[in-house]
């Protein structure tokens, strides 16, 4: 059993290893459905100042692909994954071909790897800091024969959590009429102070975001597509200020895990915005098919304490979403907005490093 100090948090998929590591706490223990999911989440609790452990089986490569290459690694996001390595002639069919995810996974630019064989981890912590200096990833290869049972604190079962059933449609103002996107996130930030921590999805939303006024609390997701939900829930688990996502409906249905990692965590200061246009506005206006789904129902299903669908946001419905305390989901039906702005200057490092400082400057108040 082995702990590495370094880590406030853990968070993981099923995993096999003949070495077991003791998670810090079950408290601490950021549930997650699948890999790329765990990454994400890792990805936020950086930012908010803390390392998280993450944990898989190299089946589960694939899956953790997109968030690793399209966002950590060109962020420069540190982040320690233990993989215990399955594959070869005498494993089943399905984990013939885990080597060669494994061999790919540790060719990464911008990933460190090192194969445990033996119970000596001060070399692993050392790498670890090392990797932590130079804003490097660390894929830690587990060797050994799986164990017969899972480790206890890996798999105790969350409490159980009361959720509102309340299902709002009045919010939906249709005198109004449907805003553009770029409209109504012009109207819904004065809602939110300079502190509040701004997350928006990939392509257009981040580019409004921007135009709308850059600030060293913005973050500009601009790949992952559907991890904008994850990456604020690490932030909240770290943060004491609220988190606003300003996601997409293609983004949410892509990855709707992340659904049940939020309502598990129940952070009260989440405040999840699906900007809900039906159409895949950056790459030619394609259908996402949001119209055949009640996303609010989903949201009420999964643990969010409260969901409503709306097109505008005013003062009414900003004093009733205040009253609840724990995650929101809002679901904005909107127009694209006319004119694409242009793309955001600031390059995903020198993005991730400045939120990180400035969360950093807020524990000071």
């Amino acid at each position: 059993m082995f702990l590495i100090p370094d880590f406030k948090f853990a968070t993981g998929v099923p995993f096999s290893s003949s070495f077991n590591f003791e998670p810090p706490s079950l408290d601490a223990s950021i549930p997650t459905f699948n890999e790329g999911d765990s990454v994400a989440v890792a990805s936020g609790t950086w930012l908010g100042g803390q390392n998280t452990l993450v944990y898989l089986q190299s089946s589960g490569i694939g899956n953790l692909l997109n968030p690793l290459t399209s966002w950590v690694l060109p962020a420069r996001i540190p982040i320690c994954m233990l993989v215990s390595p399955r594959g070869g002639p005498e494993d089943t069919e399905p984990h013939r071909l885990d080597p060669i995810q494994v061999d790919f996974l540790i060719k990464l630019p911008g990933l460190n790897s090192l194969s445990l064989t033996g119970k000596d981890f001060g070399e692993l912590n050392g790498i670890w800091a090392k990797s932590i200096e130079t804003r490097d990833c660390l894929a830690v290869l587990l060797k050994g024969e799986p164990p017969s049972r899972v480790s206890d604190g890996l798999s105790k079962p969350f409490r159980t959590k009361e959720t509102s059933l309340f299902e709002n449609r009045d919010w939906i103002q249709m005198r109004n009429g449907y805003r553009d996107r770029f409209t109504f996130l012009e109207e819904l930030l004065p809602y939110f102070d300079a502190n509040d921590i701004k997350i928006a999805t990939t392509g257009f939303t981040s580019r409004e975001l921007f135009a709308l006024g850059d600030s060293p609390s913005n973050l500009y997701c601009q790949g992952a597509m559907g991890c904008a939900s994850l990456i604020g829930l690490g932030i909240s688990k770290t943060s004491k200020k609220r988190v606003l996502v300003l996601d997409g409906e293609g983004a949410l249905l892509m990855r709707p895990s992340a659904l049940a990692s939020i309502g598990l965590c129940s952070d009260p200061d989440l405040w999840h915005f699906v900007l809900d246009n039906s159409s895949y506005a950056s790459t030619g206006g394609q259908q996402t098919h949001s119209t055949e789904f009640d996303l609010c129902r989903a949201a009420l299903g999964f643990g969010y304490q409260v969901a409503v669908e709306t097109t505008c946001y005013d003062s009414s419905l900003d004093k009733y979403l205040n009253s609840f305390q724990g995650p929101k989901f809002i679901r904005v039906f909107v127009h694209s907005s006319h004119k694409p702005k242009s793309r955001v200057p600031l390059s995903l490092s020198s993005n991730t490093w400045r939120l990180r400082e400035f969360i950093k400057s807020l524990s000071h108040f």
